[in-house]
């Protein structure tokens, strides 16, 4: 780093820290970005999707013809499937953050 005006050291734009971090560890980094994006964005449409076709059953106008029985076993195993890589993700999330404070230290 080059000191700025006053002898400091001169403290890194977030973005560098950021672009360093990916570089440093790409595929964790992103198998936390998929994840993130299956646990806030595909869960929760296919549990809205799951519920409606639950609701449709219950209500005789099904477009499946599975029972709602096993429509609510569909959307229990969705949200296990969603608990299991938010389980996975917080793991991603610790070792992220090793990561960056020992690329921090080095560097």
């Amino acid at each position: 780093m080059n000191p700025g005006r006053d002898g400091e050291p001169r403290a890194l734009p977030a973005w560098r820290v950021l672009w360093a971090l990916m570089r440093y560890r790409p595929g964790t980094y992103a198998a936390m970005i998929g994840l993130r994006i299956l646990i806030f964005a595909a869960v929760p449409q296919a549990t809205a999707g799951s519920t409606r076709t639950l609701f449709h059953a219950l209500s005789g106008d099904a477009a499946v013809a599975l029972g709602p029985y096993a429509l609510s076993v569909v959307l229990v195993a969705v949200w296990l499937a969603r608990a299991g890589a938010v389980f996975v993700d917080i793991t991603l999330g610790i070792q992220m953050d090793f990561y960056a404070g020992a690329l921090l230290r080095s560097n």
